[in-house]
């Protein structure tokens, strides 16, 4: 049965594993630089598609581009938090400190971009559900509107992939006590 730390005792890194601290620098470089190089072609994508795919006319033409943008952001935040936690696991240690923001920033861009690109996919189809009018023509779910789609959810599992390339580092490890993982620690 492990003690309980009080936070005087917890230590600002912990010992890795060799082996452990290569794996987890090459696969947070690997897919940090990934997705920040797809996030270059995708933000742009996601906020200026919907301009084309949505009417003029229509009160609802800024919502899709806002909240793709919102999820955007967050496909560049995660590759950012990707390569942070490449420097958590520096000189053979885990820092904790480090490591504590990254999760916390990777939680937030998980968590927003999963909201605001179901809030961008829901007014995308609304829009193409209501009845043309006068003012409007009509829109439909055509190739463009669901390569869009394709491209947005792309986007969201790009956040998630990052989320839980670092899970062992980040959450689960057998290195760390549970303790010092958690945030009052």
């Amino acid at each position: 049965m492990t003690q309980p730390h009080s936070a005087a005792s917890t230590p600002h890194s912990v010992p890795l594993p060799d082996r452990l601290v290569r794996t987890i620098r090459t696969r947070s470089t690997a897919l940090g630089v990934t997705v920040l190089v797809l996030s270059l072609a995708a933000v742009p994508t996601l906020l200026i598609a919907p301009y084309s795919l949505v009417p003029y006319a229509d009160p609802l033409r800024l919502g899709v581009p806002l909240f793709a943008g919102i999820t955007g952001c967050c496909l560049v935040g995660a590759g950012v938090f990707t390569l942070v936690a490449r420097g958590s696991v520096a000189d053979s240690h885990l820092r904790l400190n480090t490591m504590r923001v990254t999760r916390a920033g990777l939680l937030f861009a998980v968590v927003l971009s999963t909201i605001s690109g179901l809030v961008a996919w829901g007014v995308l189809a609304l829009v193409a559900s209501t009845p043309p009018e006068r003012y409007r023509d009509e829109v439909q779910f055509d190739t463009g509107e669901w390569l869009y789609v394709l491209l947005l959810f792309g986007a969201i599992a790009l956040i998630w992939a990052c989320f839980f390339a670092l899970r062992p580092v980040l959450w689960r490890s057998r290195y760390v006590a549970r303790e010092w993982i958690r945030w009052g620690a």
